[in-house]
């Protein structure tokens, strides 16, 4: 028998600017950061089972946590329970904070209706001074020219993350009305999707009048679990509408399809949940074959080795990064005297800004009790201005 071990199998970092010095970047570990003033994460009902099962352990750490796994054997140990089936691995994030929507650049409407979801099955790497890191958000997008930009939308240009602060935006990067930021991948609204609630409802356009439609729905896997087929309206001004109905579908994520063309996601969760999370993390594990997701190398959490047919189980240890960003607002100092908005807006943080009066005098930072949007008609733009007011 070989000597027994346990070895990281997988570890998920979340970092939040709220709580990063402004020169801390992943994957450094700043001293004294904790995220688990914001957030906690646990692993759901289903994945304790699965834990148990592979003889894996759940802990968690400042930063967010790491899955251990038992091992056998000499270098490179294996896994003592053989990965050889697909897995997924799935942990809740829950809000511990009151106020992380306020602090986090989010959109705050919906954000009861929707979680954030996050997995290993796509690829978001960048290189920050000399070292990998491996994102398990969506990749923001670059530049378009022409886009209808709205305020705190985030995009990447030229290695560094850009936020916009005024609309419409005519100009690239590196020009008003955009905010320089970090070399990172921030978490952002397309991280979203919807929380089921046993209907989904489609409309769209009417392509094809009169011909037959086909709405497919598939699990996080991409397993096909039901399809429904309706027929288009004859009429090509009429919409295509229909109703699809979960009933008793297992927590998890799923894709509904019209025609092979994604229209929607939405994730169920477990009936029994008292309230829903603020996001879910699904890390997977699929053997090489047919009809399975593929994961990028970089990606894995299990080294099945270079030979088909005798296939090997060892942990890579893989690091995931989870980067959300602060929200920005406007500051509006309020006193006896009259009311002072800067001109520029500054992100939520626990360390002090700095702002001085013209008496060279500190003033205080906002809290984060609440925060008000004001609202203007810009062309067919509707421009949402986040204003924090600190009365003095």
């Amino acid at each position: 028998m070989g000597i027994h071990a346990f070895t990281k199998l997988l570890e998920v970092r979340i970092w939040h600017d709220y709580l990063l010095f402004a020169e801390k970047l992943p994957p450094d570990i700043p001293s004294r950061y904790d995220v688990t003033e914001l957030v906690n994460i646990v692993p759901s009902e289903k994945t304790k089972t699965i834990l148990e099962s592979y003889n894996l352990l759940f802990r968690p750490t400042s930063t967010g946590f790491v899955v251990l796994a038992k091992t056998i054997g000499d270098e490179p140990a294996q896994t003592f329970t053989i990965f050889d089936e697909p897995v997924k691995l799935s942990f809740l994030i829950q809000g511990k904070h009151p106020a992380f929507p306020v602090m986090t650049n989010l959109p705050l409407q919906g954000f009861t209706k929707n979680l954030l979801y996050f997995n290993n099955l796509q690829s978001n790497v960048l290189n920050i001074e000399n070292k990998v890191v491996h994102y398990i958000s969506t990749p923001l997008p670059g530049y378009e020219p022409g886009f209808k930009y709205q305020m705190s939308d985030l995009i990447r240009h030229g290695n560094k993350v850009y936020e916009v602060i005024d609309i419409p935006v005519e100009n690239p990067p590196k020009s008003a009305p955009w905010a320089e930021g970090k070399n990172t991948q921030y978490v952002s609204k397309a991280d979203r999707v919807l929380i089921g609630t046993g209907m989904f409802d489609y409309e769209g356009a009417n392509q094809n009048p009169g011909e037959e439609v086909i709405f497919t729905i598939r699990n996080s896997f991409g397993e096909g679990v039901f399809e429904e087929k309706i027929t288009s309206p004859e009429d090509p001004e009429e919409k295509v509408a229909h109703k699809l109905r979960f009933r008793g579908k297992a927590e998890e994520l799923y894709s509904i399809f019209k025609d092979e063309a994604l229209v929607g996601r939405v994730y169920f969760l477990d009936p029994k949940m008292f309230s829903p999370p603020l996001g879910v993390i699904e890390l997977f594990h699929t053997p090489d074959g047919p009809n399975m997701p593929v994961i990028q190398s970089g990606y894995r959490y299990i080294d099945t080795g270079q030979d088909p047919q005798a296939p090997l189980s060892i942990p890579t240890g893989r690091v995931y990064h989870i980067h959300f960003k602060s929200r920005m607002t406007f500051w509006r100092y309020v006193s006896k005297e009259g009311e002072k908005t800067l001109d520029k807006p500054r992100s939520f943080s626990m360390t002090f800004s700095g702002v001085l009066d013209e008496n060279n005098k500190k003033l205080p930072d906002p809290d984060l009790s609440g925060i008000e949007i004001e609202k203007q008609e810009i062309d067919d733009l509707v421009k949402e201005k986040y204003i924090s007011k600190i009365y003095i």
